[in-house]
């Protein structure tokens, strides 16, 4: 009786003990947490209801185009994270204890390493499914980026985002005080009337580019959120990891079964997608990688689809599967031009919808740093002596993604 009292009192307090989540279990879609098929009431109100902010003078004095403006600077224009995992809660920390420098103030250890965080679980208490939402800090500060930062690696691709796991990538260059700067900061006006919710929720998913990763999510998007969020989504970072599996004669090859979905979803419930940043992610490391040319034409199809509609379209596989692709047409360019070498930009390929590819070479050396190593991503490249391989036509960014070298944080099945 004591030791059951004891358990009792352990699960309603929270145990302190924290150790690391293992993420092996396997996972039923039964406890999904789904939206209710009917809604008790309805939280987005019809333009033609009146007195639904309590006669507040925001909404009476200030015009919806200024109230627009600064709901934008408050929680939109920005990247922001959308994750569902069936996980451990997060162990509380002790009294006394260092302080945190882990993005959103995640209890996590050797966040500045070089390999994912190890976010401290608390073990003793159970697994359930949580969502979690931060401003992404990957990228850097809009007036600290540079085209040289990407030829350096200083711009994290999505695919080595670990802003969930609370790498703090780029915190400390953010403005804003830490750790509420990592926040979206969202839900405190969205709870205060009923018109805050109508317009807030409109910035937060019109504004806002969402950065989404994980199976589970992915694939049953349209039973998380309602119909007209997803079609109020115009610009969207998906994480997706392809299947690597070898096949009767031993080459490696990927399914692409799991992406043909992915994109069918994306045609049949985003309606106002205007930009689209794909990361294909290997799900392990292979000495020998397959060809991306089927997953690519199932990619060419989406994309014929979407055009004109779809203005920026970006798909960055990882770097054992993007460099075969652009040591292969490097050597095809090379061949066909006759010239001993290219002195080209080595992350980013065009690829024209019929399946050609150009390269956009290194600037003069008489040209300013920055000028010589400029590209025009993610703007489709101009038909300049720089463009080489073809004649650019429409099509999309094919560039290096993550640094797949690194074991996964979790794994999950879902039956």
């Amino acid at each position: 009786m004591k030791t059951r009292i004891k358990t009792w009192l352990q699960r309603k307090r929270g145990s302190r003990t924290a150790g690391q989540g293992d993420g092996n279990e396997a996972i039923t879609a039964t406890d999904l947490p789904f939206r209710p098929g009917t809604r008790p009431t309805i939280l987005t109100p019809s333009p033609s209801k009146e007195h639904l902010a309590a006669g507040s003078p925001f909404f009476e004095r200030l015009p919806r185009e200024v109230r627009q403006y600064i709901l934008i600077l408050a929680f939109g224009g920005r990247i922001v994270h959308m994750d569902l995992s069936f996980v451990h809660p997060v162990a509380s920390r002790e009294p006394g204890a260092r302080p945190l420098s882990s993005h959103a103030g995640i209890n996590a250890d050797d966040v500045h390493s070089f390999v994912p965080p190890r976010v401290n679980w608390d073990t003793r208490r159970p697994k359930s499914w949580q969502w979690w939402s931060s401003v992404c800090h990957r990228p850097l500060p809009e007036h600290l980026s540079s085209p040289i930062d990407r030829l350096r690696g200083g711009a994290a691709q999505p695919g080595d985002d670990h802003c969930r796991y609370g790498a703090p990538h780029n915190c400390k260059l953010w403005p804003g005080v830490y750790p509420s700067k990592c926040q979206i900061g969202a839900m405190g006006w969205l709870l205060s009337c009923r018109q805050a919710y109508m317009e807030g929720i409109h910035a937060l998913y019109k504004t806002n580019t969402i950065h989404m990763s994980g199976q589970i999510l992915l694939s049953h998007l349209p039973q998380f959120l309602l119909p007209q969020r997803l079609s109020e989504i115009s610009s969207i970072v998906i994480t997706c990891p392809l299947k690597l599996h070898r096949s009767s004669n031993s080459q490696v090859v990927s399914e692409v079964s799991h992406l043909e979905s992915l994109l069918a979803m994306l045609s049949s419930d985003f309606h106002n997608l205007a930009r689209l940043h794909l990361a294909l992610t290997a799900d392990r490391v292979v000495v020998d990688p397959p060809s991306l040319q089927v997953v690519l034409k199932v990619i060419d199809e989406f994309v014929k689809r979407h055009k004109p509609s779809l203005d920026q379209f970006t798909v960055s596989p990882s770097r054992s599967l993007f460099t075969p692709l652009y040591e292969a047409t490097q050597l095809a360019i090379i061949e066909r031009m006759n010239v001993p070498k290219l002195s080209c930009i080595p992350i980013e390929i065009w690829r024209n919808l019929d399946g050609s590819h150009i390269l956009t070479e290194v600037g003069s050396v008489d040209e300013p740093l920055a000028t010589r190593f400029s590209s025009p991503y993610p703007k489709p490249p101009h038909a300049t002596s720089r463009s080489i391989g073809g004649t650019v036509g429409e099509g999309y960014w094919i560039v290096q993604g993550d640094i797949d070298d690194e074991p996964p944080i979790r794994e999950m099945t879902c039956s």
